[in-house]
């Protein structure tokens, strides 16, 4: 191997990985999230609560 690294390490580092998302994709997914959490809570609490929620999933 060129690096020294064997395909096995490379092969999980790549499956471990995170894809950096757009900002409109990721604002998209956040939006989506929150929904689905409040209809689950029956739209019970603050809209932002949700949000903050849903923001903890899709860290930047």
């Amino acid at each position: 191997m060129p690096n020294g690294t064997k395909p096995k390490k490379r092969a999980a580092a790549r499956r471990n990985a995170v894809r950096k998302l757009a900002p409109e994709e990721r604002y998209r997914k956040i939006q989506e999230e929150a929904y689905l959490r409040a209809e689950r809570d029956g739209f019970q609490k603050d809209p932002v609560e949700y949000w903050l929620a849903a923001e903890s999933v899709f860290k930047a």
